[in-house]
């Protein structure tokens, strides 16, 4: 699949669980939120980049994953 079919398989369910993967690492909503909004920026980032996606729920986790790697560090600083 193309990266800019990316955000068709972003629905309530899948944000329910980015939510959750959020919730589950900084105990704090308003965290929670923020660090989601970061993720679906990525995403919107990457689905406007040139490429295809063999499995496009790796590619979102593995996306999650980093920006969360990079909010822990702005925390930690």
């Amino acid at each position: 699949m193309k990266k800019q079919e990316l955000l068709k398989i972003i629905d309530n369910d899948l944000l329910d669980h980015l939510v959750g993967f959020c919730y589950a690492r900084t105990n704090d909503s308003y965290a929670a939120q923020e660090l989601c909004s970061d993720i679906i920026f990525a995403l919107t980032k990457a689905a406007n980049s040139e490429g295809e996606i063999e499995n496009p729920y790796p590619f979102i986790w593995k996306i999650a994953r980093n920006v969360y790697a990079d909010f822990s560090e702005k925390r930690r600083r």
